[in-house]
């Protein structure tokens, strides 16, 4: 049992490693249980991994329509692998890494993130990824990797 701090008044949890919040503590005090899942912290590049292998590639990888579930399951695997990858789009990422985004859909949403060096960074289809993932190190971004429609593409 944990012994938590809210209203001022001590609560005990029967499940370890469950820290009770205001909504549960009074669900506690009525009698009722409530379940809920634990959340993952968010991890970027900066935190402690296996071991970066590959510091001069730094990926993100777009959730929309990939999902959080196999987003949190490709950046766990890249990060094993010694990958660098980022939550957060910023100018230090080198690979943006889509699935199933058509590029008439994904460049336009790119372009209102605002990120400054778009036009130098690879924006790759799931393929550039897996192939990666698959050698164990990143491999060279070939023109079938591209997501591409008129649209800059990194030099």
């Amino acid at each position: 049992m944990i012994l938590c701090q809210c209203h001022n008044s001590s609560l005990l949890s029967s499940k370890p490693g469950v820290i009770l919040d205001q909504s549960q503590s009074s669900a506690q005090h009525e009698g009722l249980e409530r379940s809920r899942k634990r959340r993952q912290p968010e991890l970027t590049c900066a935190q402690p991994q296996k071991e970066m292998k590959f510091g001069e590639v730094t990926v993100y990888l777009v959730e929309r329509r990939m999902g959080k579930s196999r987003r949190n399951f490709l950046t766990s695997l890249a990060r094993s692998k010694g990958f660098c990858v980022d939550n957060n789009l910023s100018s230090n990422v080198t690979h943006i890494v889509a699935e199933d985004n058509p590029a008439h859909e994904l460049w336009p949403w790119l372009q209102e993130q605002g990120i400054e060096n778009l036009s130098r960074m690879n924006v790759v289809d799931i393929t550039w990824f897996t192939q990666s993932m698959r050698a164990g190190r990143p491999i060279p971004v070939e023109t079938e990797h591209w997501i591409q429609e008129g649209w800059p593409v990194a030099n």
